[in-house]
């Protein structure tokens, strides 16, 4: 007599094949979630950094660091907070005293690890306009120039950020100095517009840093607003608005946002978030939907507009 072996059936294999299939696509969600998840801490503890340097610069600037030195292709904030962030020896080789146009080439595109929120799908992270100010390192991060309700925003400065000009419109009156002694020109002896008790509306109330908006087709171009963060030469590259005019990009491929070399918005590639530094150093979520006339509120530093304590919860 023959015995059968045992195998499974055509029909029993489909159905274990469709159970893993399942299981698998039950699990991926999570998986997903906890992703990004780290991926948000990782850009929430980037955003903390920046609170840190900002409290601790304060006092060797003896104010708020600029945003932009001179808004003519010198310095940015982000080569301001590095000596506050352990990389003094890349501070030291961008040498923040000279023009972009005169740093070392290679020097200006490292990739600082800092300077990127790990969830954003870049295609880019340098600069992809040459010309005469060459390719340099891109950032995700922007400082706060306020509520935007009076354009452009640097005449204003009812934000964080600030250039060293005292009259936006001349040129000259920048304070501090233009050295040409060396044969290279250095910007030297400048000081801070604002001090911490220029924040009238108090620091746990006002923004300072957060994620900037960056377009998915239009990455690495300055006139989009993701320039080289080592030269202050557009707007856009160092600092962001927010306000009722300027709502949170939900996503890089938010398609009303409008192309502004001078106002654009912040907005994060967090589902539904965007991570901001506030004066205090806390870091907060706030959601891509939140009521424009209270982003406002908290990109104003002096408008007298205060949100009530648990709002943002």
């Amino acid at each position: 007599m023959f015995r059968h072996r045992k195998a499974f059936t055509l029909v029993e294999l489909l159905v274990v094949i469709a159970i893993i299939a399942i299981l698998i696509a039950l699990l991926l969600p999570a998986v997903q979630a906890a992703r990004e998840a780290a991926r948000r801490t990782q850009c929430t503890n980037h955003l903390k950094q920046f609170g840190l340097a900002l409290h601790n610069s304060h006092d060797v600037y003896d104010g708020i660091h600029p945003s932009r030195l001179t808004a003519g292709g010198w310095a940015s904030w982000h080569e301001l907070v590095m000596p506050f962030m352990e990389m003094q020896t890349l501070a030291d080789a961008l040498d923040l005293e000279v023009h972009f146009s005169q740093k070392d080439p290679n020097t200006v595109q490292v990739l600082v690890p800092d300077f990127f929120c790990p969830s954003r799908a870049r295609t880019h992270r340098h600069s992809v306009v040459g010309g005469n100010w060459g390719n340099g390192a891109l950032s995700d991060y922007a400082m706060n120039g306020g509520d935007g309700n009076v354009y452009p925003y640097y005449d204003v400065r009812n934000g964080a950020a600030s250039s060293t000009l005292e009259d936006h419109n001349d040129a000259s009156s920048l304070n501090g100095n233009m050295d040409t002694s060396s044969g290279v020109q250095r910007y030297t002896g400048w000081s801070c517009r604002f001090k911490f008790r220029s924040v009238t509306d108090g620091l746990s109330q006002t923004l300072f840093y957060g994620e900037k908006y960056v377009n998915e087709t239009w990455q690495g171009y300055p006139a989009w607003g993701d320039g080289p963060f080592s030269s202050d030469d557009w707007p856009s590259n160092a600092v962001r608005v927010a306000g009722p005019a300027y709502p949170l990009a939900r996503n890089d491929r938010d398609a009303t946002v409008l192309q502004d070399i001078v106002n654009m918005p912040f907005g994060g590639a967090h589902p539904g978030v965007c991570l901001f530094t506030f004066g205090d150093g806390s870091v907060r979520p706030l959601t891509t939907s939140i009521n424009t006339t209270a982003l406002g509120f908290l990109a104003n530093r002096r408008d007298g507009n205060v949100l009530p304590n648990g709002a943002l919860d």
